[in-house]
């Protein structure tokens, strides 16, 4: 085996991701099994009626981690049915289906697609995700977030049963030129994935790199730099520490 091959071993000691010693000191019992009363006191300053109505407010907008995938697709639905306009209508929805090569592609895992999905539903005013690296050294890179400003279709081209052309989006932390400087937007358009099935197929799948992000599963929020969250642990442990 490979790892029979390694000669020495490198061990980190030092958390480099978090400032507040109490914060640490919470987050290490808890992954090790050895919360205290006052560890669960401390994160109980931080429930959700605990805080101010004020401060429940300015997280409104945050995102919202869930330990299960099914609590991150219905709050992303439930977030998106309820856009609307500033006369207090209701935002249409856009059914966004890929392009495949195949029948049998459609069938393909978002992993083996490397993050794309077969079908998506976004609209003007939605929050997403980027899921690849576009640009990195000016923002636009795998976890940045924006809004959807525009969904563009071709002419003579409508939703549902085809793609738009190109989706609009004002990133919140993009460094880089700008599609119009007074909405700071900018275009993405469409990249293909490739992958070869189990009976050596080749498979492919064409979409936006784009995701809903009102929520995100705990598990993909590993590695993303979030200012502000609002989180659901869960009724258990999915794994030993998490």
């Amino acid at each position: 085996m490979l790892y029979d091959n390694f000669q020495g071993a490198v061990i980190l000691d030092q958390i480099m991701r978090q400032n507040d010693n109490d914060f640490q000191s919470v987050l290490n019992n808890i992954g090790d099994g050895s919360i205290t009363s006052a560890d669960y006191n401390f994160l109980k300053t931080r429930f959700t009626t605990s805080v101010s109505k004020t401060e429940r407010v300015s997280f409104k907008d945050s995102v919202h981690l869930f330990s299960t995938r099914l609590e991150v697709v219905n709050f992303n639905r439930e977030r998106l049915a309820n856009l609307k306009t500033s006369a207090n209508e209701r935002l249409p929805v856009a059914r966004v289906p890929a392009i495949h090569n195949t029948k049998r592609a459609e069938l393909g895992t978002v992993t083996e697609a490397e993050g794309l999905h077969s079908v998506l539903y976004l609209a003007r005013g939605a929050r997403i995700m980027l899921k690849s690296n576009l640009w990195t050294e000016k923002g636009l890179v795998n976890g940045a977030i924006g809004t959807i400003v525009d969904i563009i279709y071709e002419e003579e081209k409508n939703p549902p049963y085809v793609s738009p052309g190109i989706i609009i989006v004002r990133f919140d932390n993009y460094d880089g030129p700008y599609l119009d400087n007074d909405l700071k937007t900018v275009p993405i358009s469409q990249q293909t994935k490739s992958w070869t099935s189990n009976s050596g197929e080749n498979m492919t799948r064409t979409q936006f790199p784009i995701v809903l992000c009102y929520a995100c599963s705990i598990h993909q929020s590993q590695s993303l730099t979030l200012d502000k969250v609002v989180l659901s642990i869960g009724k258990k442990e999915m794994a030993t520490g998490i």
